[in-house]
């Protein structure tokens, strides 16, 4: 009985001996943070590991419908009905201007004007508040401006018709694009880090999308070229080189199924692309190549769509869903009063962390790759 219970183990330590290594990989998970009710100005009491504020700021409408600034802390501004404002979500105060006016006005989060510059333009900023757009009335023009409301860099960057804009989640650089072909990416001093210019054999040229990765370091720009639409994913540098704006690289070009007679909504890291457009959400890798596609049940033009570093997110009506750098679906769930084009996602102050906004409520999360 002994030499027997002697020769299995042998045996058995020899084949385990032989056996390959093995590993469970690890799942991606996403977990909730925190939420905040912006009906009833109160939230889950702020993570204790969160070393600033989860927001600036959010332009609301209250219980009693007035609209008015919401502060992470339960505050409330009240703002001139007179203007119009934008905040930048992850700033430290809003501007207000009117529809039709020649001044912007800066504020801080207390309410106190910190400056008042004479603007033909509405501003509009990356998450920080560090690099100011202005956009201009004609459309053929964007002014760049920075902190205190001075022109910054280049000063202003012009092209035929302002198609689309778009910012960094995780720097501050922003990219403009022009109908007639042109796009340019900017640093948070207002200098040109690349730029990309469609020339396709094939007209009419349109130019109508754009969108930045999450350093300013990846881009994609959507354009129809004769009778077919594409998307192509471009590669630059972030590094201010001065008064040079040199040529993007090309890393693909994805020809799309269909022709959009509209911008579309799309994000982009250096691991791929996920477009969300009205008929369907498709993921592509960095090489340009279809991983799969989910048909939507309405043809809404508005599709949320947030890349970060590693991730990606995406809404389909009242669910988000959140996808892994390699394509895989690794998250989806219904969020409670969400509906189609009424809500947002947005880069949380933490790495990996992200925010989903509607007009009720903003809900925070964080994307582990396990």
């Amino acid at each position: 009985m002994l030499r027997s219970f002697l020769l299995f183990y042998l045996l058995f330590s020899l084949i385990l001996f032989r056996l390959p290594p093995w590993r469970q990989e690890a799942y991606p998970v996403v977990s909730f943070q925190w939420h905040f009710d912006l009906k009833k100005v109160s939230g889950l009491p702020i993570p204790a590991q969160w070393k600033n504020e989860p927001f600036n700021a959010v332009y609301a409408a209250g219980e009693d419908k007035k609209q008015e600034l919401v502060l992470p802390d339960g505050r409330t501004i009240a703002t001139d009905p007179e203007y119009l404002t934008f905040v930048p979500y992850l700033g430290s105060g809003y501007f207000q201007y009117k529809k039709v006016g020649d001044e912007i006005q800066f504020f801080s989060r207390d309410g106190e004007l910190l400056w008042r510059k004479n603007y033909f333009s509405y501003p509009v900023s990356d998450h920080r508040g560090r690099l100011i757009f202005l956009l201009t009335g004609d459309g053929n023009r964007i002014d760049i401006i920075d902190g205190n409301g001075n022109p910054a860099g280049v000063r202003s960057i012009s092209g035929n018709f302002t198609s689309d804009l778009d910012f960094a989640a995780r720097a501050s650089a922003g990219i403009v694009s022009f109908a007639g072909g042109q796009a340019y990416v900017v640093g948070e001093t207002g200098k040109i880090l690349y730029r990309f210019e469609a020339d396709p054999p094939a007209r009419p040229l349109f130019l109508k999308s754009c969108a930045l990765g999450p350093d300013g370091k990846t881009a994609a720009v959507h354009y129809l070229a004769g009778d077919v639409d594409k998307i192509v994913i471009l590669e630059g540098q972030t590094q201010d080189t001065g008064d040079s704006a040199p040529e993007a690289g090309v890393r693909t070009e994805i020809e799309l199924q269909n022709v959009y007679p509209h911008l579309l909504h799309f994000a982009v890291n250096e691991h791929g692309l996920l477009l969300n457009a009205p008929d369907y959400a498709r993921f592509y890798n960095n090489k340009g190549r279809e991983i799969w596609n989910r048909k939507h049940g309405d043809q809404s033009v508005y599709r949320p769509v947030f890349a970060d570093r590693n991730y990606f997110v995406f809404g389909q009506k009242d669910e988000l869903l959140v996808v892994s750098a390699d394509g895989v679906i690794v998250h989806a769930q219904k969020v409670n009063g969400f509906s189609g084009g009424s809500w947002r996602i947005l880069p949380g102050r933490e790495e990996n962390e992200f925010a989903v906004e509607s007009g009720s409520s903003i809900q925070y999360f964080r994307y582990a790759d396990g």
